[in-house]
């Protein structure tokens, strides 16, 4: 990892008594939001950094998806006009599978989705997948209070083609946007030397996780 810097904790002049100076250590600082799964921590870089761009790059990965799932829709209810599957019919003065995409991205953005976090994409892809099911789920069980039963089997057929499409959706755009230089949270990484190298790595082998490592804080 040559291309991160290395810091050390400096030693301090501190005097002891007469002119006598003793030499301490400056302890490597510590952060309540570390994390305390291994050995050495990654700490994003507080103050103002450029993470628009990947948060940008996800919502537009969804809306793409989203794109996908209406195109999916409107061939769910022509593929069988006789099985009324019509996704088209309104709900709430809006075609069904719209709504459906509006209860998505709604769920998605509470459930904090949109938000810059050291995460492996299979764990994204499965978060998405139950958000997914819980948001179409919500959509059906409204349909079915209606009585409008034929739709709510075309919502459910819906549901279950975004609750694989979006999250392969979401892992192609961090896979693919990853190795760009503007991907992921700015990070230091703090702990021993062999530590720090060995998280460095693996986060630059798999950049799609989110963090970008900038430098390394080594304790002794």
């Amino acid at each position: 990892m040559d291309s991160l810097a290395d810091v050390r904790p400096s030693a301090q002049r501190r005097r002891n008594g007469g002119d006598a100076e003793t030499a301490v250590e400056t302890p490597a600082p510590r952060s309540d939001a570390r994390a305390d799964a291994g050995p050495a921590n990654c700490l994003a870089v507080d103050g103002p950094v450029r993470t628009w761009p990947t948060t940008a790059s996800l919502l537009a990965g969804d809306l793409f998806g989203a794109s996908l799932l209406l195109v999916c829709g409107r061939l769910v209810s022509s593929i069988q006009p006789d099985a009324g599957l019509d996704l088209t019919a309104p709900l709430g003065g809006l075609p069904t599978a719209l709504v459906l995409v509006v209860v998505l991205g709604i769920g998605y953005a509470v459930s904090g989705l949109y938000r810059l976090r050291f995460i492996h994409p299979a764990v994204e892809m499965k978060h998405m997948a139950k958000v997914t099911m819980t948001a179409g789920a919500a959509v059906i069980m409204t349909l079915l209070w209606t009585r409008d039963y034929s739709t709510a089997a075309g919502a459910t057929i819906l549901t279950t083609i975004a609750a694989l499409l979006l999250p392969m959706t979401r892992a192609a755009v961090r896979v693919t946007l990853s190795r760009l230089p503007w991907w992921g949270i700015p990070s230091v990484i703090i702990g021993p030397s062999h530590a720090t190298s060995v998280v460095a790595n693996t986060l630059t082998t798999w950049p799609e996780i989110g963090l970008r490592p900038i430098a390394r804080l080594i304790q002794n």
